[in-house]
């Protein structure tokens, strides 16, 4: 974060300018667990798929 940062970044919070992927299990130890989404983030909202 620079020093001009808004306080919304950074944060994992509706309407935060994060972006977020969550999956079940762990990627560093098994990379399929990157196609077992339990979540998507973009801007702080949730997409619905």
């Amino acid at each position: 974060m620079g020093t001009d940062a808004g306080l919304s970044e950074g944060v994992l919070a509706r309407g935060a300018d994060a972006d977020l992927l969550a999956v079940r299990g762990d990627p560093t130890v098994d990379a399929d667990a990157l196609l077992d989404v339990a979540g998507v983030w973009v801007g702080g909202e949730a997409v619905h798929r």
